[in-house]
């Protein structure tokens, strides 16, 4: 068993994931003897950056912690879910004991929590040693679970309550199995909106992991315009992937103002190394159609008012012109009345 202390897998930040969402849930009868219990539970991540990378057959411990924010003393239940993936690709459920479901990165039957109930004090902490113990047959690549915290009852001035609407918080859990692993993900979305008279323009991404373990893709999105120069880049937004899902990044770029084609490209990587690549183009335009159309307006009316008033000026010229030889043509009789 490795020391908590001298392991470095649980070094600076340990990558517990906690699952930072209340799934509350009222027992109460009478809405007016209801109380919340609000827990904490940290740190956010538990494993996500690989650091909880063990072989088969072997022991590892961390800690995580639970706090009690409140002015009561809370007696809190911790327990451990194994957890599957919403459709959205990113939103975790525990899986409830019972439940049966076909889950080959499931860890919870690897970790041993202790203490599993705790008495914490108004303001109080209590730290959690969780003991990962790895089968010699397991499964290469990541395993993942969820560690709950219940408040089961809680302590005002002197007098012991049931939690009425309790308030599970928790901490995702990745371990990741050496072995022969697969990284392999692939971009199944990648789309601007097509036709845009203005920015910011919306986007979207959506990358499936097809690898045997969690993802983490990091990169940029470049932005060319019809001459291939470079006018933008945006930051891939980094989020964890697990394998066997997809998961949507959406976003803008927030530029104002366009004009013609442009072309976007991701740039990305992702895998415990950093080393494997992910890219993808598309191409959308911008188009300010009715700022156009102002101007085009505005260039016809100055035209319409140029030539009206070039027609103006012309008549005004022929009639003085007409002025000049009639009076032309009067002295020119004159003089020849004289002679």
């Amino acid at each position: 068993m490795t020391n908590l202390s001298t392991k470095g897998l649980v070094a600076a930040g340990i990558a517990f994931s906690i699952l930072a969402g209340a799934l509350a849930r009222t027992t109460a009868a009478h809405a007016q003897n209801v109380t919340q219990v609000a827990l904490t539970a940290v740190p956010p991540r538990l494993g996500d950056d690989y650091t909880l990378s063990v072989k088969p057959g072997q022991t590892v411990q961390a800690a995580i912690e639970v706090r009690n924010p409140t002015d009561d003393t809370v007696t809190v239940e911790t327990f451990i879910r194994d957890m599957i993936v919403g459709d959205d690709g990113e939103t975790p459920y525990p899986v409830e004991e019972g439940e049966i479901t076909s889950n080959k990165w499931a860890l919870s039957k690897w970790v041993i929590m202790n203490p599993v109930q705790s008495v914490i004090a108004p303001r109080g902490s209590q730290q959690i040693l969780v003991t990962i113990t790895v089968p010699t047959d397991a499964a290469p690549g990541g395993h993942y679970a969820m560690i709950l915290h219940r408040p089961v009852s809680y302590e005002n001035n002197g007098t012991t309550t049931g939690a009425q609407i309790t308030a599970q918080v928790g901490t995702l859990l990745y371990v990741i199995v050496d072995g022969q692993m697969s990284e392999k993900a692939n971009v199944d979305t990648f789309a601007f909106k097509g036709f845009s008279e203005m920015g910011p323009v919306p986007y979207q991404v959506a990358i499936y992991n097809d690898s045997s373990m969690h993802i983490r893709p990091t990169g940029t999105i470049e932005i060319t315009n019809m001459f291939g120069k470079t006018v933008g880049q945006i930051d891939l937004d980094q989020a964890n992937i697990f394998p066997d899902s997809a998961r949507t990044f959406e976003g803008s770029w927030n530029t104002k103002w366009g004009f013609g084609k442009y072309t976007a490209t991701l740039h990305a990587n992702y895998g415990t190394t950093g080393s494997s690549a992910l890219s993808a183009a598309t191409t959308f335009w911008i188009m300010p159609v009715r700022l156009i159309l102002a101007v085009i307006l505005v260039i016809v009316v100055v035209c319409v008012i140029l030539m009206a008033t070039r027609s103006k000026y012309t008549k005004m010229i022929e009639a003085e012109e007409e002025k000049v030889r009639k009076l032309d043509e009067k002295l020119k009789k004159a003089r020849r009345a004289e002679k």
